[in-house]
């Protein structure tokens, strides 16, 4: 399994705070995070005016979308930061930078904007992130999970692979299950 790899390289600033590039690998499952602000289940906008508490009401909500995914924050490759002028940027980072901290911190890119779409929303939170693939681990799961169906795969894997060795002059070359193509 390729995993997906943060990168801060030499001679540009080092910070625990983030990464400057990140290489996701073939066949990961890419996710986007919408825009996540401080609004609960009902609409309802948590902490009026204190933009550390809508901070992490944000990031709850982040959490819980990307959970919804199979994702965590250790798989997000980047966070997209939107504050309103005004707001005390380290209070913010002070209340969700422990949550976010990591030996391998995504990439960040953080935006002073006039308004968000949220009346009194001071931060808005979005994110990429990107689920490795690990085949052999994943295949397994899942034909244990649906035998029948990973059955009936395999079959229609091995009737294709024959047919295919037959057209091109391949005969005898793929074997499938102990079965050779005729």
């Amino acid at each position: 399994m390729q995993s997906i790899q943060k990168l801060r390289p030499e001679g540009l600033v080092r910070s625990p705070a983030f990464s400057h590039v990140a290489i996701v690998p073939p066949g990961a499952s890419t996710v986007y995070l919408g825009g996540q602000n401080a609004v609960d289940e009902h609409g309802t906008l948590i902490g009026e005016g204190d933009a550390a508490e809508q901070a992490r009401h944000a990031l709850r909500n982040a959490k819980a979308a990307l959970a919804a995914t199979g994702t965590t924050f250790d798989d997000v490759v980047q966070w997209n930061v939107l504050l309103v002028d005004g707001v005390d940027i380290n209070s913010v980072y002070a209340a969700i930078g422990p949550e976010l901290a990591s030996d391998e911190p995504p990439l960040v890119c953080a935006a002073i904007v006039s308004q968000l779409g949220i009346p009194g929303g001071l931060i808005e939170i979005s994110a990429v992130a990107a689920l490795a693939i690990d085949w052999d681990t994943d295949c397994q799961n899942t034909s244990q999970r649906f035998p029948l169906a990973a059955s009936i795969v395999a079959r229609g894997v091995a009737e294709y692979l024959s047919e295919v060795c037959r057209q091109v002059g391949l005969v005898g070359i793929a074997e499938v299950h102990g079965q050779r193509s005729k």
